[in-house]
C-alpha cells in the first residue's frame, strides 16, 4: 500500500488505485478498498475494477450497490464469475427468482462451474420449488460423482417430497462415499423405515451404533421404532432404553417407550413415559398418547386435561374432540359432550 500510495503521489492513474484496492481487501479495510476502486473507475472505467468493486461491496455487505457494480462489470464482458457473484448478492435482498436469471448466465458461460448449480438449486429450494432444486443437485453429481454435499441435498429434499426411494439411493452413494460417517447410515435407516423396509432399517442403525456408540441416540430410538412396527415391544422398549441411557434429555424415546409400553397393558408406566416426554418437550402427540394411557385405566378427568392440551396445540384434530366428547359422556357431562361431539 505504501508503494502503491508513493505511485500515486507520482502519478494518479487507474491501475495503481486498483492495485490499492486489491492490497486493501487483502487486509480487509473493506471501506478504504471501495474508495480506491472509485477513484480507479473515475479515471478509466473498467471491467476488472467494476469486478472488484463489486466483490468488495458484497464483502461489506453492501449487496445493492454490489448488484449494480457486477451490472457494470458485466456491459465490458460476460464473466461466469460476474454473473454467480451477482446471483448471489440478489439472493442477499430477496431477489430470487432474478438470482436464478442470474445463475442460468453464468452456468451458460460456463456449463462445469459447479458454485453456480449449488446456488441455482439453493434458491431454488429457498423458494419452495423441490423437484427442480433436486434436478439441479442431480446436474452437479453428473459433473461431480463424488459430491457428497450435493447427495445430501438431493436426500434431504427427496425425503421432503416424499420419494422414498430416491432419498434411499443418496444416502447409499453418500455411504459408498463416506464409509465411516455414522449419520449417513442413520439417515439412510430412518428412509428405509419410511419405505416400511424395517429389518433393513434395524441393520443401517446397527451400522450407525457400530461407527459412534456414544453419538447413537437417534440410532436406538429409530431400532425402537422399527421393532414397535414388527410388534417386538419388549426389544423396542430396550432400545428406547439405550437410548434414553445415552441423552435423557430427548423426549422421542420416552414418547416411543410409552407406546411400546401401552401394547404390553403396562398402563402405569407407559403414563410414566409419556409424562416423561411432555415434561422435556409438550405435544399433541404425546399429550393424546397419554390421554388414551389415562383413558384405558379410568382416570377420566387426567385424559381430559390431557385432551384439552391437544386441542390448545392442535385445535383441527377431529379424532381427539370425539375422544374428549366420550370422556365426558363417561362422566355424565353430556352437554359438554354433544359440544365436544
Amino acid at each position: 500500500i505504501i508503494s502503491y500510495d508513493t505511485a500515486l503521489a507520482l502519478s494518479k492513474d487507474a491501475i495503481s488505485f486498483n492495485n490499492k484496492g486489491n492490497a486493501l481487501v487483502g487486509l480487509r479495510h473493506f471501506e478504504e478498498a471501495i474508495e480506491s476502486y472509485t477513484q480507479a473507475i473515475a479515471l478509466d472505467p473498467s471491467f476488472n475494477s467494476y469486478r472488484n468493486m463489486g466483490h468488495t461491496l458484497m464483502k461489506a455487505l453492501r449487496f445493492e450497490e454490489a448488484i449494480s457494480a457486477y451490472d457494470k462489470a458485466l456491459e465490458w464482458q460476460a464473466d461466469f464469475v460476474s454473473f454467480n457473484n451477482r446471483g448471489n448478492a440478489l439472493v442477499c435482498v430477496g431477489r430470487y427468482v432474478e438470482a436464478i436469471s442470474s445463475f442460468n448466465l453464468a452456468i451458460e458461460h460456463k456449463p462445469d462451474f459447479i458454485p453456480s448449480y449449488l446456488n441455482k438449486g439453493n434458491t431454488l429450494l429457498t423458494l419452495g420449488r423441490l423437484k427442480e432444486a433436486i434436478a439441479v443437485y442431480q446436474e452437479i453429481v453428473k459433473l461431480q460423482p463424488d459430491a457428497v454435499y450435493a447427495y445430501h441435498h438431493i436426500s434431504n429434499v427427496a425425503m421432503l417430497l416424499g420419494d422414498v426411494d430416491l432419498a434411499i439411493s443418496a444416502y447409499r452413494r453418500i455411504t459408498e462415499l463416506q464409509p465411516d460417517a455414522f449419520n449417513a447410515y442413520n439417515n439412510l435407516g430412518n428412509a428405509l423405515a419410511a419405505s416400511g423396509r424395517h429389518a433393513d432399517a434395524i441393520m443401517c442403525y446397527d451400522k450407525s451404533i457400530l461407527l459412534a456408540p456414544k453419538e447413537s441416540i437417534h440410532a436406538y430410538n429409530g431400532i425402537g421404532n422399527s421393532l414397535f412396527v414388527l410388534n417386538k415391544f419388549e426389544a423396542a422398549i430396550n432400545s428406547y432404553n439405550q437410548a434414553v441411557a445415552l441423552n435423557p434429555e430427548l423426549p422421542d424415546p420416552y414418547n416411543g417407550k410409552g407406546n411400546a409400553l401401552l401394547k404390553l397393558g403396562r398402563i402405569g408406566d407407559a403414563v410414566d413415559a409419556y409424562s416423561k416426554a411432555i415434561e422435556l418437550r409438550p405435544s399433541g402427540a404425546c399429550y393424546s398418547s397419554q390421554a388414551d394411557a389415562f383413558m384405558v385405566i379410568g382416570r377420566y378427568e387426567e385424559a381430559l386435561f390431557a385432551y384439552q392440551h391437544v386441542i390448545n396445540l392442535q385445535p383441527n384434530d377431529f379424532n381427539v374432540h370425539n375422544n374428549m366428547g366420550q370422556a365426558l359422556a363417561i362422566l355424565r357431562r353430556y352437554e359438554d359432550a354433544i359440544i365436544a361431539y
